[in-house]
């Protein structure tokens, strides 16, 4: 099985954090944990505990109110009440905490419920940039928690394979290397689409994005088109309809040279958006492409000594043929 769950992020918040409430919200939350009640009791003990969270005088206690509140919701299929309280915890820690970033991967698994993936992979990425982050102050004390660096070699690698799945993944890894080939009056268009998709606006999006492409084909550069194709694939994917995204990315494809960076993120859009719809033995086919166009071009860097490109292909060729070996 790849992935972190809700449930296995939500367990970190106990392994670092002290228990913060005591007698009504600790009885409240027995009562959660026993399944007692009818569902419109539960949903009113959830509110309950909100409430004491929104009326909490430390931030610890109204962080764990609120995330309590939140896993609990999120139990009973309330993702609009999870959302909301993993919300409010959130804004009630520091950044870059360990605390942080199990509210962040909480609020990541409660829109992936909520087939918001895009949403998902936003949260979770931040959680994994701000794990980084802990590490990286962590490796400079000079006493450092054992412990603390032994959680982060165990979840780091864990939160790429999830990631590696993602085909918003692929995408944030072609962009920044594409940076040359980007349409720029199309990131209005990404920006209008991005709105759109986040209210459920799906016709409105389409139309943005119809629009967008046609002023990319007829102004861009066929390197700047496949990047707009790229993201209407995305787009696309996020809304449901993976035929159309399937299209997409084969326009991409048709319009970056073969063998290119550019050409093994795509082949790695298309594996991952198939691994996520169960589509097995495509993501596989496409996966395999990926990570031997990756292979190709590390070859290309030695010979090039280009020892940056080189340590790129071979940590994402390293990631997406472990995520193959889940496919086995």
């Amino acid at each position: 099985m790849i992935g972190i769950d809700l449930q296995r992020a939500y367990s970190w918040l106990s392994q670092f954090s002290p228990p913060q409430l005591h007698g009504p919200a600790e009885r409240l939350i027995q009562r959660l944990q026993s399944q007692e009640g009818n569902p419109s009791e539960q949903r009113a003990w959830i509110y309950s505990l909100a409430y004491l969270g929104a009326t909490a005088e430390t931030l610890p206690v109204r962080m764990e109110a609120f995330a309590q509140a939140g896993f609990h919701a999120t139990q009973r299929g309330l993702l609009y009440l999870a959302r909301e309280f993993f919300g409010e915890a959130l804004v009630s820690l520091p950044a870059d905490t360990i605390q942080a970033v199990c509210i962040e991967w909480c609020l990541g698994c409660v829109l992936d419920q909520n087939y918001e993936p895009s949403g998902a992979y936003g949260h979770w990425n931040r959680a994994r940039t701000s794990l980084v982050k802990i590490f990286a102050r962590e490796e400079k004390k000079s006493e450092k928690d054992g412990s603390l660096l032994h959680w982060f070699q165990q979840v780091y690698p864990e939160m790429n394979d999830h990631l590696t799945a993602c085909p918003e993944e692929a995408y944030a890894c072609m962009r920044p290397h594409n940076r040359r080939s980007r349409a720029g009056i199309f990131d209005l268009t990404i920006k209008s689409v991005a709105q759109a998709i986040s209210r459920r606006s799906f016709l409105i999006a389409r139309k943005e994005l119809t629009g967008g492409l046609q002023m990319a084909l007829q102004t861009a550069s066929m390197a700047e088109y496949a990047d707009a194709c790229a993201y209407a694939s995305l787009a696309e994917y996020e809304m449901g309809n993976i035929a159309a995204s399937t299209l997409y990315l084969d326009q991409a494809l048709s319009k970056v040279p073969p063998e290119s960076f550019e050409t093994a993120c795509l082949h790695w859009m298309r594996g991952s958006t198939c691994w996520q719809v169960r589509e097995t033995s495509t993501a596989r086919v496409y996966l395999t492409r990926a990570a031997q166009d990756f292979e190709t071009l590390e070859a290309r860097a030695v010979e090039k000594e280009d020892q940056r490109l080189r340590t790129t292909c071979l940590q994402l060729m390293g990631r997406i043929r472990k995520l193959l070996t889940f496919l086995e």
